[in-house]
Parts: structure tokens; C-alpha cells; sequence
């Protein structure tokens, strides 16, 4: 399925997990032209430490997600949305300054 989110063509990619029912629906545009994927090659490799088990990020699609929906096996949902996209602003987020809830 295709729709326009803030104006950008996106096309929606269904992720599961073979193991249990989490699912996510991911929309993704390749429109917006910032290599994403490079940080979350680096965001994931520096969560897991040295001695995680590596992924192979090189499959999953390229471009920019601008919206996600995670559903849990329990019910459970995260949504995650683009709310701008401004390539020539620096934004710094600290995640000291957010509130996570749940497990």
C-alpha cells in the first residue's frame, strides 16, 4: 500500500516475528534524502555491546521511515510519526529528557 505522509510518497512494509505475534507496519519514503540507515546500524550495534549477535540491517528497506506502528503479542502498541521533516535544522534529542513507559 502507498499514502503521502507531510506531503511524501511513502510505501508501507509489514515486519513480523516468526517467534510470537509482534508485528510492525512501517511507512517509508525515499523522498527524503537522509541516510537513517547508517544510524541505526551504529544505534544498534552500540546497544547490544561486543558481543551481540550482529544483524543484517543491509535488507531492510532503504529510505526514511516516517511512520511506525509496533503491535505486541499482549496488545500493546507503540506509534512512532514524523511530525517535520526540515533538513537544514539541527535538533539534538538527550534521552534523559523523555519519559519511557512500559517494559
Amino acid at each position: 500500500r502507498t499514502k503521502v505522509i507531510l506531503g511524501y510518497s511513502c510505501e508501507e512494509y509489514l515486519i513480523t516475528n516468526d517467534k510470537n505475534a509482534n508485528k510492525s507496519e512501517v511507512w517509508i519514503t525515499s523522498k527524503v534524502n537522509l541516510d537513517i540507515l547508517s544510524s541505526f546500524k551504529m544505534m544498534s550495534s552500540a546497544s547490544r555491546g561486543n558481543n551481540a549477535k550482529k544483524y543484517d540491517m543491509n535488507n531492510y528497506p532503504q529510505g526514511f521511515m516516517m511512520e511506525s506502528t509496533h503491535y505486541r503479542e499482549d496488545g500493546e502498541k507503540t506509534i512512532w510519526k514524523v511530525i517535520e521533516v526540515n533538513l537544514n535544522k539541527i535538533t539534538v534529542f538527550k534521552p534523559a529528557d523523555y519519559e519511557f513507559s512500559g517494559n
